[in-house]
């Protein structure tokens, strides 16, 4: 029994590799029936079902795995991984967060990633100020971590204490110069401080580190057009967008980011038309950049929620549709109340 388990969780590594799914789960369920405890198959079956997004799964696996293994630290990590990071169930990733502190033997590798997730959990929940100690106690014990130094501008740039977030970026940069989440990041911090020469500096290098990084796409091409055309019809039932023209490119040209000011990782923008001055409803190009939309790496009902707040975001920006959510406003007075969007 022993070699057959064996046989079968090499070909479902060998078929996950290859990023061949369905041949890939026949093989790991075969595993897992020989020796459902096993830590390698455990291993192999969450990778497979993150392989084809199948979060929820990978969760249910790595919980029923504690079970098991109550203080196996690898299964700990990874499913508060996913709570926060995908899941979005902070509440769920502190509770096994709690557990990992009772993990004894932990590597200084896993230490770093526990407190990483730990600063998303409390960013999460909005606990800045817990972030940013946690972070500053970790940075004691590993004080040159790109990780940490990262999470620790981070936490300070959501505090908008720019300079501070500024200092540890560039000391992720200084061990890698090519790290583009912290030259974006900087050039948000130079962005909060006026110095606007310094942010577009950074941007020009994300831009071009994006541009060079080969990335994987969920979708394709059409799909994701017909995705954003989907997206668009939701939008359309609130609100006149029959003069809307929906324009999907990979990311920003050259000359979108003159002129909707330098932000290489913005999702989309609105251009309005010139002639559109006078008009009733909004009219002009709706610009969607799929690699920066699939960063954020949503998939089916929250994607397509998160492409109609840009529609929304970018079309309330634009003067045109301001003068007409102003002007229907003043013949109907409301009041406001939170379930309001314009």
């Amino acid at each position: 029994m022993a070699l057959l388990f064996a046989n079968y969780l090499k070909r479902a590594n060998i078929k996950k590799n290859q990023q061949e799914w369905n041949e890939a789960l026949r093989a790991i369920r075969s595993a897992l029936f020989i020796l459902p405890t096993a830590k390698d198959a455990v291993q192999c079956h969450v990778a497979i079902l993150r392989g084809i997004d199948e979060h929820e799964r990978a969760a249910q696996v790595l919980e029923e795995a504690l079970r098991f293994h109550p203080y196996w630290s690898w299964a700990l990590l990874e499913l508060t991984e996913l709570m926060v990071c995908r899941l979005k169930r902070s509440s769920d990733a502190w509770r096994w967060l709690q557990r990992l502190r009772q993990c004894q033997h932990l590597s200084p590798k896993e230490r770093v990633r526990c407190c990483c997730l730990k600063v998303k959990v409390l960013l999460d929940q909005q606990r800045w100020y817990e972030a940013s100690q946690s972070v500053r106690q970790a940075l004691t014990t590993y004080p040159n971590d790109p990780q940490l130094l990262y999470f620790q501008g981070w936490v300070a740039l959501q505090r908008h204490n720019y300079y501070a977030a500024a200092s540890a970026f560039h000391k992720v940069l200084k061990q890698d110069p090519e790290h583009a989440n912290a030259h974006y990041h900087l050039a948000k911090a130079f962005h909060g401080m006026n110095e606007h020469r310094l942010m577009r500096e950074h941007f020009a290098i994300v831009y071009e580190l994006d541009f060079e990084t080969e990335v994987s796409l969920q979708y394709s091409s059409q799909e994701f057009l017909n995705i954003a055309l989907e997206a668009l019809d939701v939008l359309s039932q609130t609100h006149d967008c029959s003069n809307i023209r929906l324009v999907v490119e990979p990311i920003p040209s050259l000359d979108i980011l003159h002129v909707f000011p330098y932000d290489p990782r913005c999702l989309g923008v609105f251009a309005p038309s010139s002639e559109s001055k006078d008009a009733t409803a909004p009219e002009g190009s709706l610009y969607l950049f799929q690699k920066n939309v699939e960063r954020t790496k949503l998939s089916g009902q929250a994607l397509r929620d998160r492409i109609t707040q840009v529609y929304r975001q970018q079309l309330a920006a634009s003067s045109v549709w301001v003068s007409e959510q102003e002007a229907a406003l003043s013949v109907v007075p409301q009041p406001m109340t939170g379930n309001q969007k314009l």
